[in-house]
């Protein structure tokens, strides 16, 4: 017997020998004596009598509480502690006063039942089981160390759900059965977690865009937005950047999504940037992107102006490239030192990254790369860095980054997702196809493969190719080994693989091997059904034979002519076909000539070879037709050439004349020797030069020494080895002095002697200018030439349309920004004072700022490239 159970017993001994009173007496006196079995039965007989008797039901429940004997139910003796504590409170005065006088009062009901409560932790403990713990909680609510049994219940529900490799639905289950639980938070982790990944686990754009748009609350929403924010945007188009912003607003990579539109074309027009928090900011940055920017130095400090003059960037800088001395910057960030370190900026000054490197190139799409030293950083202009210690990077199609990174490339979007990893030894755009080359193997993808695998499950490339040739942007022979195949711009087989090489045409397609010619074409049933010995093609035309006959197609009407005797091609020009001694000659253009058997074919063209004309030859005459198969003239000439387009010189018993494509004769046949140059034919007879010009149809009659050229309305040439102009008339306009004439512009030229340069007014016969050194072309637009003039005092600047613009007093003068209105840096010293004046002076002569430097400062500003 446990010590506990004998201090039970000895209690009711003890209640026996000092209190027994009434038929509980009894019943306690058989308990006395040992005899349990006797003392049952009266209690029984008792609670038979009256169940609500709290002494017979506590005696009782005294008794079966105790483990020893064999009546032991220790939930039945709860259940009768609870029945005599709730009828002891019902009895009268005098039942009270009964008890009392067995020894029982209201301390003893109490007491036991914490007996029991205890017992029944006990147990709980013991069992360590949900079932033990729930049963002990719904008998003792009240229980002071009810967080304990709780905590206990609570973690053997929640680790044997775990072991059981629980799925969300378990969670959510716990959560929603134990919703105080210490365990909840990790329930809920697990749950959001577990949620996450069940419904994303086809690791598809769309399903986690349907799982952020079912369960927004979830705590992985940052990581699902950085995921569709990657994917929807790896293919740098402005929808998608747009999309994003409007699909998620309270996104921080909202920002970012319109950051990166505003660098992309038509950003503008996208509803969303609306919602950008600094959007006239953005607008300013665009509109100072476009501003172009000229260096600066005061008090040894850099800073940019705008074309005008106006201070776009004060001079706060401490240093900045020698690049920006010699050339402007045009809508490009600037970098210089501002503080200690390197900082880059907008053009407005907004500083955008502040770091180790020393040089940037911009990559396009807003994509810029510092070059530190020996590796470099790619940074977006907006101010996020893309990639760390990059070798290399390029901008392919303006929209994915191909970055090298331990020697090995690989392919990242804008904003530095990966779509391939750094392992291909390189990575190139062919046309429409998408070039991955790694051990001196190929793969071939295209850009709807690598969206397409990127937004599902990662890309995948079958490295197939030894090599490849690129036909066209949309066509790609591939090799491996002795094996060709080609693709087209969906990567599909036009010609499978075969033991055969392939030869690539927009029209035809075809291979050649052991047994001949092959076609591909499924549009022409015609001819991919045989077999082919021989082959003629032309750009327009394909000669194929057969053991039978030959067959003619023509590439660009897809017209097939059958059952040849024989086919002679004749470049892009045409085609003479042969059928039963029946000659024929198919045009280019369509038309048809039938071809008698004693005419001769030939074929000239000018000298651009934009055009070309058959000649057919008989012994009495020649008759031409040009490549559309229409008549153009015919004679008895005995040489037939093309001069431009629509001229051809004819000759006749050696003499040369010219007539147009009409037969109309421009210059009769007397000429020696007849060329062409531009706008003028040389005339060359009895060993002197003339010249016929086509623009005006002036004929300078052969007379002189050189060939002319000409110069405004005049025209240029020598005489006694001096060069002068006359009119078409072959009136002498200047006297034959010079040793160099240049045209300046309609009514002014530049001509030289043996010592000066002179700016002649020819019709006018005026000096414009005179005793120039040299002269010297600094910039040329569509409609205007600015030169360097030197006279004996300093230079000057002219324009063939404004003049002189700044007259010959400065020291040197430079083309700084070559633009449509261009910056000239003019320098002027002035040694007595020991300082340099520097001038912009723009293509108008106007000086937009003026700064003097001593010798020291001017150093820092001036560049000598």
């Amino acid at each position: 017997m446990k010590r506990g159970d004998f201090i039970f017993l000895f209690f009711l001994l003890f209640v026996i020998n000092y209190s027994i009173a009434g038929d509980l007496k009894r019943a306690l006196r058989f308990i006395n004596r040992g005899d349990i079995e006797r003392g049952l039965d009266e209690l029984r007989e008792l609670l038979e009598e009256n169940e609500n008797d709290p002494g017979a039901q506590l005696i009782l429940s005294q008794l079966i509480a105790v483990d020893t004997l064999n009546i032991y139910n220790l939930d039945s003796a709860l259940v009768l502690i609870n029945g005599a504590m709730a009828d002891y409170g019902k009895i009268s005065p005098d039942e009270v006063e009964d008890l009392s006088k067995l020894g029982i009062d209201s301390i003893d009901f109490y007491q036991h039942r914490l007996i029991i409560q205890e017992r029944s932790v006990e147990r709980a403990f013991r069992h360590d089981n949900i079932r033990s713990y729930e049963q002990f909680l719904g008998n003792f609510p009240d229980y002071p160390e009810i967080k304990v049994i709780l905590r206990k219940r609570d973690s053997i529900a929640y680790h044997k759900m775990r072991s059981e490799k629980a799925s969300w639905s378990s969670f959510a289950s716990f959560i929603k059965q134990y919703p105080t639980s210490d365990f909840r938070d990790q329930a809920e982790e697990q749950y959001h977690k577990l949620l996450y990944h069940d419904k994303t686990k086809a690791n598809v754009l769309g399903d986690y865009q349907k799982f952020l748009n079912d369960f927004p609350e979830t705590p992985f929403r940052a990581e699902i937005e950085q995921i569709i924010f990657d994917r929807a945007t790896a293919y740098c188009d402005m929808a998608a950047y747009c999309q994003y912003a409007t699909d998620y607003p309270e996104s921080d990579l909202a920002i970012k999504a319109m950051n990166m539109l505003y660098y992309l074309e038509d950003a503008f027009d996208c509803q969303a940037l609306s919602m950008h928090p600094a959007i006239d900011s953005l607008i300013e940055l665009k509109n100072a992107d476009k501003h172009r920017l000229i260096t600066i130095m005061e008090d040894g400090k850099f800073g940019f102006m705008s074309p005008s003059g106006a201070i776009r960037f004060p001079p706060e800088l401490s240093f900045v490239a020698e690049d920006y001395l010699c050339t402007p910057l045009e809508g490009n960030v600037v970098f210089g030192k501002r503080s200690s370190q390197m900082q880059l900026f907008t053009s407005d000054g907004h500083l955008i990254f502040e770091g180790e490197f020393f040089d940037v190139q911009d990559l396009g799409a807003g994509v810029l790369r510092l070059e530190g030293n020996g590796t470099s950083t790619l940074l977006h202009r907006s101010g996020f860095v893309i990639m760390e210690e990059v070798e290399d990077a390029t901008l392919l199609d303006k929209k994915w980054i191909k970055i090298r990174k331990d020697g090995m490339y690989g392919l990242y979007s804008l904003s530095g997702y990966p779509l391939t990893i750094s392992r291909y030894t390189d990575i190139r755009l062919e046309g429409e196809f998408w070039v991955f080359e790694r051990a001196g193997q190929i793969a071939v993808t295209t850009q709807e493969e690598i969206l397409g695998e990127i937004n599902e499950s990662g890309i995948s490339l079958e490295f197939k190719f030894d090599d490849y040739e690129l036909v066209n942007d949309s066509m790609m022979i591939g090799f491996n080994g002795e094996r060709e195949c080609l693709l087209g711009s969906s990567k599909q087989f036009l010609i499978p693989w075969g033991n055969h090489e392939v030869y690539p045409d927009p029209f035809f397609y075809y291979t050649k091997d052991v047994r001949g010619y092959h076609f591909f074409n499924p549009d022409y049933p015609e001819i991919r059904t045989k077999n082919f010995s021989t082959l003629l093609e032309s750009e327009t035309w394909l000669g194929l034979k057969t053991t039978d006959s030959w067959t003619l197609l023509n590439k660009s009407s897809a017209d097939i002519i059958t059952e040849l005797d024989s086919v002679r091609l004749m470049g892009d020009f045409g085609a003479y076909t042969l059928t039963n001694n029946v000659g024929k000659l198919f045009f280019t253009y369509e038309q048809q000539l039938e071809i008698l058997s004693d005419h001769e074919i030939e074929i000239i063209a000018s000298p651009n070879r934009n055009k070309k004309y058959l000649i057919l030859t008989t012994e009495l005459n020649k008759t031409v037709w040009d490549d559309h198969g229409r008549y153009c003239f015919s004679g008895d000439f005995e040489e037939i050439s093309c001069l431009n387009d629509t001229l051809f010189t004819v000759t006749l018993e050696g003499q040369r004349g010219v007539i147009n494509r009409f037969g109309e004769e421009l210059l009769p046949l007397e000429y020696d020797l007849i060329q062409s140059d531009e706008n003028l034919l040389f005339l060359l007879k009895n060993s002197k030069i003339g010249a016929f010009d086509l623009s005006s149809g002036a004929v300078i009659q052969p007379i002189f020494e050189s060939r002319l050229k000409r110069i405004g309305n005049f025209y240029l040439t020598q005489s006694s080895g001096r060069y002068g102009l006359i009119d078409s008339l072959s009136n002498h306009i200047t006297s034959f002095e010079y040793q160099e004439i240049r045209q300046w512009n309609d009514t002014s030229v530049w001509a030289r002697t043996d010592s000066t340069w002179q700016l002649l007014a020819p019709q006018a016969n005026k000096i414009l200018l005179e005793n120039v050194q040299f002269i010297k072309r600094l910039h040329s637009t569509a409609n205007e030439t600015y030169i360097a003039f030197y006279s004996h005092i300093g230079y000057g600047i002219a324009s063939n349309i404004s003049g002189v613009i700044l007259p010959p007093k400065f020291n040197d003068i430079k083309l700084y920004a070559p633009w449509d209105n261009p910056i000239f840096l003019v320098e002027q010293s002035l040694p007595v004072a020991s300082y340099y004046v520097l001038l912009y002076v723009n293509g108008k002569g106007k000086v937009i700022r003026s700064m003097a430097y001593r010798p020291e400062e001017y150093e820092l500003i001036y560049c000598d490239n």
